[in-house]
């Protein structure tokens, strides 16, 4: 071979390997591109995972949940009801002490007299 043709040889083979370069490096991007794509899912899949969990532990919580809430409301229905005995009461003592201070101003007045 001559030096022409050998120098031609050479200029493509460089060219070729420039090609190369390039495109390893494309590939490297696309592969490390995929790699991240790959950790988000499985961090994805994980969070699903647990959430589906978290969700069939509460579901498995919601009776006794459910029986504890309608106990409360119970309870406070009671407490609301001796309040407003309470109430009820308070206001009619409230009443006899206005009228024992009425009385009692009455006296004052007649022994004032």
């Amino acid at each position: 071979m001559n030096t022409a043709s050998n120098e031609r040889l050479q200029a493509i083979q460089k060219e070729l390997n420039d090609m190369l370069e390039v495109r390893m490096g494309d590939l490297l991007g696309v592969v490390q591109a995929t790699e991240e794509v790959t950790r988000q899912l499985v961090a994805t899949e994980q969070e699903i995972q647990r959430q589906t969990a978290l969700k069939e532990r509460l579901e498995t919580e919601l009776p006794s949940l459910q029986t504890q809430r309608k106990g409360l409301q119970g309870e406070t229905q009671d407490l609301q009801s001796r309040i407003d005995g309470l109430k009820s009461k308070v206001d009619h003592l409230q009443a006899l002490r206005e009228e024992l201070m009425s009385n009692l101003s009455d006296l004052k007045g007649e022994l004032d007299d």
